[in-house]
């Protein structure tokens, strides 16, 4: 999340030709991501500068369930996902329904089939 302005413009010039089709922009952090304000508060306003449609985050570290790590995201108009099983943010860490709910696949995540979409989670 460091220096990310160029390869972000990069992107987001890419997907220019979707228009309109283009839906949120699911960034997806690794498990080793750890949340840190400075470099995220960085890296969000580059990402809000370049791209001006939904973004949101798939977060996977443990941290990230910080009310911190929340307001940030906030403040940056930046959406929680809601993964299916939950990584990081429970049903009930969500005071709205979620926008982005992806199906990882249950009962192993990753592994099983994700053509099943759980109703009971939206």
């Amino acid at each position: 999340m460091n220096d990310i302005s160029e390869p972000f413009e990069t992107y987001i010039e890419d997907l220019a030709p979707l228009g309109q089709k283009r839906g949120p922009l699911l960034c997806q952090l690794p498990p080793s991501l750890a949340f840190d304000i400075r470099t995220l508060d960085n890296a969000f306003k580059t990402m809000r500068a370049t791209g001006k449609g939904q973004i949101v985050i798939e977060a996977r570290h443990k941290s990230w369930t910080s009310q911190e790590a929340v307001d940030l995201l906030t403040t940056h108009k930046i959406d929680r996902v809601f993964a299916d099983p939950a990584l990081v943010w429970p049903a009930e860490a969500f005071d709205e329904p979620p926008r982005y709910v992806p199906p990882h696949g249950k009962p192993k995540i990753y592994y099983s089939a994700y053509s099943t979409m759980r109703s009971d989670l939206l």
